[in-house]
Formats: structure tokens, sequence, C-alpha cells
């Protein structure tokens, strides 16, 4: 045979190669072989598959879905995380996509990263068992991190510049019960979470989240005697990152009356410590409380309107025992002991059926009952992904799609992977690059760098 005839029937033969792997990976017939291989565990075959797919120039979602679960799988969670946020990327309605990111996310302690995540898979039409299980897992999730918040802030204590606290940050402690009613024990986080509702309504001023307090308490195996005889607010505050700390004792007189004792101190200023105090009937306790936050705010210089003194004056129940049930609810509830929290809280229900705040509380000790959710458990077999729709909200992963190449591109894409042979195996890629995998919102400009055995 004569070279030109040679010629003739290498290239007749390359363009049957390259029409034969286009219309393979178009008709489904690779991902489908590398799903099968997927679930033989055969990942060496899935990985071949999935490649050929993306390098035929397809901009195709569920292959790069799969391949990011097939990494995940192989437990290479970085490599799983840049591919799985190259695939929401190309498509953001891939509830599959989505958790299984969510997971790595959280493999990887990247928990701001998954908790966005899950808040915008939350807010696609999901049916109510899947919403309460996201709600469940982003419940955890937001736990795990503030745990993870305490720990860097013990861990970098001394390297805590002050001047970075935000001067509108404010930390209300629990209230110590200096009486000898234990009975009203629970009232310590009750108090406390009285002044943390109503200041949360002036403007102005951030207030830290309560279940913050108990974790960091934890982390310093602290509890609420050590934080008042070692005079430990002050510090506390600063871990929690907040400039103002308001924390304070309350007593019990002589069966009839209360007084409540309020310190607000500044973590900026040693020693500045103001203190203010209430007193009057135990039956005028929420009475007390709304007058303890409007001497609180006038001290830290704040004007309010007289709507915004109407709003705060709301009292959320005038039932003494309900209160008292719903704060024993919040101390079981940060304990983890979430069936007998429920128990207190359907108490005081019972006793105050309007009191607004224990149906919220029950629903979230509910949520928190239902232990730890794994997200890979939660999504979707591959093919059966319904579309969702999203909120109108921005979103950080882009939505553009790639302009597909027509077809004599993608010929030449395909002829040039043949003549290579091979890609850059992953092995090659620099420990550093794979530390700055990247985020997000670059999603849709991560290179996929894959070896192709099979074309070898």
């Amino acid at each position: 045979m004569s070279k030109s005839h040679r010629r003739v029937v290498v290239n007749l033969l390359s363009g049957l190669v390259c029409v034969l792997l286009l219309n393979g990976c178009a008709s489904g017939t690779h991902y489908a072989l590398g799903r099968q291989a997927m679930e033989e565990d055969d990942y060496s075959a899935a990985l071949e598959h999935f490649t050929i797919c993306l390098k035929t120039g397809e901009n195709n979602a569920d292959a790069t879905r799969e391949l990011g679960i097939l990494f995940y799988k192989q437990g290479k969670i970085r490599y799983a995380a840049a591919v799985l946020e190259k695939a929401v990327g190309l498509d953001n309605t891939d509830g599959r996509a989505m958790l299984f990111l969510g997971a790595a996310y959280e493999a990887l302690k990247e928990y701001d990263k998954a908790i966005n995540l899950l808040r915008r898979h939350n807010s696609f039409d999901l049916s109510g068992s899947e919403h309460d299980d996201i709600s469940a897992k982003l419940d955890e999730l937001m736990r795990l991190k503030m745990r993870a918040d305490a720990h860097t802030a013990i861990a970098q204590e001394s390297m805590l510049d002050l001047a970075t606290i935000p001067d509108s940050t404010v930390a209300v402690l629990h209230f110590a019960n200096l009486g000898d009613k234990r009975g009203l024990d629970p009232l310590q986080k009750g108090i406390a979470e009285m002044l943390i509702s109503d200041l949360s309504k002036v403007p102005g001023i951030r207030i830290i989240e309560r279940a913050r307090l108990p974790i960091l308490m934890d982390e310093m195996k602290l509890n609420q005697a050590g934080l008042i005889k070692d005079n430990m607010a002050p510090r506390v505050g600063r871990l929690l990152g907040a400039a103002q700390i308001i924390n304070g004792n309350f007593i019990d007189l002589s069966g009839r009356n209360i007084k409540i004792n309020a310190g607000l101190s500044r973590s900026k200023v040693a020693g500045s410590v103001e203190s203010i105090d209430v007193e009057g009937p135990f039956t005028r306790l929420f009475q007390l409380e709304k007058n303890l936050v409007f001497k609180l705010v006038d001290r830290m210089g704040i004007r309010l309107s007289q709507k915004q003194r109407d709003e705060i004056s709301i009292i959320p129940t005038e039932n003494i025992l309900a209160f008292v049930a719903y704060s024993s609810g919040l101390d079981f509830e940060d304990r983890g002991l979430f069936d007998r929290a429920q128990q207190q809280y359907q108490r005081a229900l019972q006793l105050d059926p309007a009191f607004s705040k224990v149906a919220k509380a029950m629903n979230r000790t509910s949520i928190k009952a239902q232990g730890s959710v794994k997200l890979t458990s939660l999504a979707a077999p591959a093919g059966s992904k319904k579309p969702k729709k999203e909120s109108s909200q921005n979103t950080s992963v882009s939505t553009k799609k790639k302009v597909q190449p027509g077809k004599k591109q993608q010929m030449r894409h395909v002829g040039s992977v043949l003549n290579q042979r091979f890609l850059p195996g992953i092995d090659a890629r620099k420990p550093q690059q794979e530390q700055q995998a990247s985020t997000m919102g670059a999603a849709s400009s991560i290179e996929l760098v894959i070896p192709l055995t099979s074309l070898q």
C-alpha cells in the first residue's frame, strides 16, 4: 500500500475514532458505563469513562458531578470539592452535586461554605422531610462552627487584637442565682435569654448568639460558679468577640421580691464596669426585666424611638411558671438533653398556650434531636434529579454556562487528545495548588487534570 493510501486510511480511522467518541458521550454511553463502574466500585474504569466525556469538549454537568463524587468516595476530598464546585457552577439546581459538595466542605471543616451551600439548597422546592433533614444538618454545622470558633479563639487568645472587635457587638452572659431557692436556677439562662431577645431589637448593636456561650464555656472547662468566682466575664466576652459584656445576678428577697443586678463592662477598657439594678415584686419579673433593658440601653448611649420602646415592652408571657419551665428547657437543650428539654417546653406551652417563644424552641429542639445527618445519604441517586426552583437571591456560584463548541472544534479537540495520548496525572498537581483548590466563586474556572490511562 502506498504512503498516500496509508495516510488516507489513518485519517479515516482517526476521524472514525473521533466520531465514535463524540457519539458515545453524546448518547450517554460513556456516562452510563461510568455510572455502572461506580456502582461496581471500579473507580479506575469510571474515571476513564467520565474523563472521556469531559475531554470531548462537552460541558457535561452530570459527568463532572459523578467525577467529583468518585474522588469523594476515594477520600480525595480536596479534589472532590474542586470538581463538585465546577459541577454546581454548570448546574446550580443539581441537588446531588450540592449535597456531596456540602459533605466535602464538612470533611475539610470549611463550615461557612457548607452552611451557605445548604441554605441555598433549602430554598429549593423540597419535601417536608427533606427540608427537615437539611435544617437538622444546618443546625449541626452551625454548632460545629461555633465550637471550632471557640477552640480557635482560646488557642489564639494571646494574639487577639481588641481593635478588631466591632464596638457594636454585645454579649449577654448567664445571670447567677445568689439565693437559696434552687428551683429558680433555670432563670439564670431565662433572664439572659430575655435580655438577648429584647436587645436584639435595639438598632445599632449586634448581639452574640446565645448558643455560643455554653459552647465556649465547655471549651474553657468553665461552669457558672467559675464564671463568677474567677471574674471571668471580661475574658469570656473578649473570646466571644464582644466589645460590651452584660452579666449579673439575681436574688429572691423574702419570697416576694426579686432583685436583679447587671454589670455592663467593655472588653477594650480594663476594669470598666457599670452596675445597674432593678428590684420589685417577683410577680412583676417581666416588667423588671424591661426596665433593666432600658437602663442598659441608656448606659450604652442609644436613644430609642417610642415605637422601638413599645416593641421592646411587649411581654411574651404573664405566667411565671411557664417562663420557669421554658428557662429549664433552655438549660436542658444547652446540655444536649433534648427529650427533657421538650418535656419542659411542652409544660410551658400547657401553662400558657399563647407563649410564642415555646413553639420555636420545640421546633429547634426537635431538629437537634435528630442527631448527626450524613449529607451523602440524602443525595438522590444519579438520574433521579428533579428540577428545583432557586430563590431570587444572588448566589456565590456562577451559573453561566459555557458555549458548546461546534462539531469541527470538537473533532480537533479530540484529535489533539489522541495525539497527546495522555493528560498530566493528579499526582503531578503540587500540594500548594491543592490547598488553594479554589472557592465557590471560581468554580467555573477549575481545570480538571485527570489521567487517561486507557489512551496511553
